[in-house]
């Protein structure tokens, strides 16, 4: 069986990304992976777009390229993870579907050191830690977070949680 994404940088790409004949297409994905990622929607100007792209297209120009790769996924569903739409002087990014955004393989979130729990109750007094490791990991997941070190990390997140307070 074929991976169904790529990792490249900390970004996971859809293997389909690599099929995108236009390189405003592949910049477009790009941007949409980076700012919408598990958010709902991701909009922005037209013109800090073209500026985001490279494009030395004008304004009208851009907005016109824009409509076209719209209107051609809309036909073919040629771009992958995310749809596009122009809205006033915006383009709005949303996720086509919710199995578009990849969460982190569990093992990258898997803690090595035997003690991390209890170094976590002197870091966070009272609370409860496997509460705060499943928020964590929910942050971890939601922002789509390269954790390096799963035990340095959860502790710098339980550190800032400092002692609970009722």
């Amino acid at each position: 069986m074929r991976p169904n994404r790529y990792s490249c940088n900390a970004v996971t790409l859809n293997k389909e990304y690599f099929f995108l004949r236009k390189p405003l297409e592949r910049r477009l994905y790009e941007l949409a992976r980076k700012h919408c990622g598990s958010q709902p929607k991701w909009k922005c100007g037209i013109e800090l777009l073209r500026d985001k792209c490279g494009s030395g297209s004008t304004t009208k120009e851009f907005r016109r390229l824009l409509g076209k790769i719209i209107e051609d996924d809309a036909a073919h569903d040629h771009m992958p993870d995310y749809v596009m739409s122009i809205e006033g002087d915006n383009v709005v990014f949303r996720p086509k579907a919710a199995e578009s955004v990849v969460a982190l393989p569990f093992q990258a979130l898997r803690f090595k050191k035997l003690d991390t729990h209890d170094e976590a109750r002197r870091l966070a007094p009272g609370w409860d830690v496997y509460v705060l490791e499943s928020e964590w990991r929910s942050w971890v997941y939601d922002k789509a977070i390269d954790v390096k070190d799963a035990d340095k990390h959860f502790l710098a997140f339980c550190k800032k949680r400092g002692a609970y307070k009722r």
